[in-house]
């Protein structure tokens, strides 16, 4: 191959893999559309070429019709036939991949496809190197890496607080180690028959610097699949050696220590990674997931429910107090094939591993040297490891499933010929380049509706939203979106019945949008329907326990005293662990919900440190008497420093109560800006910045590290701060990004359905920033800051006072 095409090949692989394969086909639309046009072009092109000739015949073609009639078939009865056609264009994509590195495999270019991917390993190693190095040094590669580790560590902190959970380039760290491990283990394979020794060593340290990579993802199944990957290639190295072949049980046994030495140190680090609470609470979310899929299964047992629809019926069958709504497939190929391609979708995955093995099997036995039959058995261990690790993890995208193509193709497909080169299926190729076009035609006008559905996100423009619907009538987000907008935009005293009429219209589209549900219960509820406000709210909640469903619920319930004051407190109970800690003005305005705090709080006497900040917050009155007198423990420990801060000024005795809090309890990012707090009064600089940067690497949640820093600004940086120390309020697109392809709206709770906001000590550098408007005579700047705050925390009493009263002079 001329060396401009071996280039071209490379660098297209190279954006197939990282840039449109990747995450970024889902968050920037112009890639998106790129992708479309350029993965058209392509594939049309290789397909006309194969008009005469066929695709490629490998042992698997007749297992891969019929995985791809299944998908259509599955696709045409399922409940949203518009998104399951959409969904299937990725598969047919990968399943034209396999075919071309068939074809490259058969034509002898198996070095070029090998050199391709050493160069995809080996940039995956630079990105990954690169975010670590972020991670240690503070370069800002990634978000949250503008400051480094090293900065930060002591005698105190002798060790980074948090894993670096490296994801680039691949955007997620399970996705990374998926890619990583078979590619380690593919590449000291090869290594093992390069005739160089120089090309021996660059493979040896390629595949030790993306067994790096591995370990820095901190990924579980990343190290199931390389351990069960690497005791596979052993154990196929050890059935060929004369050990085996004397039957020398002893020589046997000593070549098995590797093998028993390699999966008791992997192991240990899956052990070691599951003690985290993240990771228990990411084992239930998988356990949810896969009863859901078994549900799935039990009531669509023939074609499922559609090809990349099982994150849609999940919404239907999971248990709504275990919910990641970022999570679309089942996290095990075999329960998300059972769900989205039923039992016969199941029993030709199950076919297409079996002639996989058969012909790699016929290929090892055949193999015309020692160095073919390795890199076989090394092709055929990653192979084995990525699957192991595919029945805890569903990957559906191209990087991954493209490196599965060429380890089935290199499995299964040995060079042919020219004189043995067979003709292939000219109807499929036919076929193919029929559905690529077809897709092609189909991207244009879906790609045009997305980008006037994207300009009505933007600009809230609902006649950019009716011009989506028009050009795509079948997408069922569209007209959730001109539904939302229309609501959004009608004055709080109009009629709601047309929109309560639009509302109920959309929910029957998509019943498992909870927010559309909880603004039905508002545009019920400005309509004086509290039984049918509370049903929407009791609807919404059946989805998803972590919504603002219940709260609403035990708000209306109060608002219409449709219960006991008892009751109606309890229901507050409830609810309050799901949102934090009830620190808003907004509790304490009525007897019960005051009651309701008074009954919370006392259930927190085993966390000090919780009570301190209700009570700061309501009960001020009852703060000496949290602080003990013998502290014990972190949380003992931080309420004597926050008293010593707060009530007493004492800055050297809240110090010293929060170095011991910290020794006790390293990980709270909230203690060190406390003590930051305490250090600025004793104007150590130093030790203010290195606690504040610890806070800025581990997180807060109601002290703010910018606040801190303001403290010691003035004027625009002072302002700037101030404005950045309150947390964003991030607004979850995952139910539309998981039903519709990615793509993102920004469905808002009406206004009286958001809660009550984390409270006035939280809010207070907003008060700040607005105070500084007010004293420099920029009233409306002032007055925006305050909107601000009540649209943030729509239960600050304080911030609605102060503008009322701005706006009346």
């Amino acid at each position: 191959m001329p060396r401009f095409q071996r280039l071209a090949f490379i660098l297209f692989a190279v954006y197939a893999v990282f840039i449109g394969g990747g995450p970024y086909y889902y968050t920037i639309l112009p890639v998106r559309i790129f992708h479309h046009g350029i993965m058209t072009a392509a594939l049309a092109w290789w397909l006309f070429r194969r008009l005469r000739d066929g695709l490629p015949i490998t042992p698997l073609n007749g297992g891969l019709y019929a995985a791809a009639g299944v998908w259509a078939l599955s696709a045409g009865f399922s409940a949203d036939p518009r998104m399951a056609v959409e969904n299937l264009w990725f598969p047919l994509v990968h399943l034209l991949i396999f075919f071309v590195t068939a074809d490259l495999f058969q034509r002898g270019r198996q070095r070029l496809v090998m050199e391709t991917v050493f160069m995809l390993a080996t940039l995956t190693v630079v990105m990954a190197l690169l975010q670590f190095g972020s991670w240690l040094f503070g370069w800002g590669v990634v978000p949250g890496t503008d400051v480094g580790w090293l900065s930060v560590l002591t005698a105190e902190i002798p060790f980074p607080l948090r894993t670096p959970m490296v994801y680039l380039p691949l955007g997620v760290t399970t996705w990374l180690a998926a890619f990583t491990a078979p590619l380690a283990l593919l590449t000291f394979g090869w290594s093992l028959t390069a005739r160089q020794r120089d090309f021996r060593i660059v493979l040896r340290l390629l595949a030790a610097l993306l067994l790096l990579a591995l370990f820095l993802t901190t990924s579980r199944g990343g190290f199931i699949s390389l351990g069960v990957g690497a005791a596979l290639f052993f154990l196929l190295r050890l059935s060929q050696s004369a050990a085996v072949r004397q039957m020398n049980l002893q020589r046997i046994l000593t070549a098995l220590v590797p093998i028993v030495l390699i999966a008791g140190v992997i192991g240990l680090v899956v052990l070691t990674i599951g003690q985290s609470s993240s990771r228990s609470s990411g084992d239930a979310l998988r356990l949810n997931l896969w009863r859901s899929a078994v549900g799935i299964a039990s009531d669509h047992p023939l074609i499922g429910v559609g090809p990349g629809l099982f994150g849609r019926a999940a919404r239907e069958y999971r248990d709504p107090s275990y919910v990641d709504d970022r999570l679309g497939t089942a996290h095990s190929i075999v329960l998300n094939t059972a769900a989205e391609e039923g039992f016969i979708g199941l029993a030709v995955l199950g076919v297409l591993a079996g002639l996989t093995f058969r012909a790699w099997r016929r290929l090892w036995r055949s193999a015309d040297s020692p160095g073919r039959r390795l890199r076989l058995e090394a092709a055929f261990a990653a192979l084995v490891g990525f699957g192991v690790q595919s029945l805890f993890d569903t990957f559906t995208t191209t990087p991954l499933l493209a490196l599965v193509g060429l380890l089935v193709a290199y499995c299964a497909v040995e060079p042919i010929s020219a004189r043995d080169r067979r003709r292939g299926s000219r109807w499929a190729a036919g076929v193919g380049l029929a559905l690529v076009l077809g897709y092609g035609l189909f991207w244009v006008q879906s790609d045009r509706a997305q980008s006037a559905f994207s300009r009505s996100v933007r600009q809230q423009d609902i006649g950019a939203a009716f011009e989506a619907a028009s050009l795509d009538p079948a997408l069922h987000l569209y007209p959730l979106q001109i539904t939302y907008l229309a609501a959004q935009q009608s004055p709080p005293d109009a009629d709601p019945a047309p929109a309560i009429a639009a509302y109920q219209g959309a929910l029957a589209l998509e019943p498992t949008w909870d927010t559309g549900w909880i603004n039905l219960a508002a545009l019920l509820e400005r309509a004086g329907d509290s039984d049918g406000a509370l049903a929407a709210l009791e609807r919404a909640e059946r989805l998803n326990l972590n919504n603002a469903a219940a709260f609403n619920r035990a708000r209306l319930t109060e608002a219409n005293s449709a219960a006991s004051d008892d009751e109606i407190a309890r229901l507050y109970v409830e609810v309050m662990p799901r949102y934090g800690l009830p620190l808003s003005d907004w509790w304490t305005e009525t007897d019960i919900r005051r009651r309701a705090v008074e009954q919370y709080y006392d259930s927190l006497a085993t966390s000090p440190d919780a009570q301190y900040r209700i009570a700061a917050a309501h009960f001020p009155e009852r703060l000496a008497g949290l602080v003990p007198d013998d502290p014990q423990t972190a949380a003992d420990w931080w309420v004597t420093g926050r008293y010593a801060l707060d009530a007493a000024s004492d800055a050297p005795a809240a110090v010293e109560a929060f170095t011991h809090a910290i020794g006790l309890n390293r990980g709270s990012g909230d203690t060190y800006v406390l003590r930051a707090r305490a250090q600025q009064m004793q104007n150590d600089s130093a030790a203010v910045e290195r606690d504040l940067n610890t806070a800025y690497l581990l997180g807060t949640t109601y002290e703010a590290a910018d606040a801190a820093r303001a403290q010691a600004a003035s004027g625009e940086a002072r302002a700037r701060l101030l404005a950045t120390a309150v947390a964003p309020r991030f607004l979850s697109q995952n139910f539309e990004g998981v039903l519709f392809g990615g793509r993102a709206a920004s469905f808002e709770l009406l206004p009286e359905m958001r809660l009550p906001g984390p409270g006035t000590a939280v809010m207070q550098p907003w008060y700040d920033l607005a105070g500084l408007y007010a004293a420099a005579g920029q009233i409306e700047q002032a007055k925006n800051v305050y909107r601000a705050i009540l649209d943030y925390a729509p239960g600050e009493r304080l911030a609605r006072q102060r503008l009322a009263a701005m706006e009346q002079d």
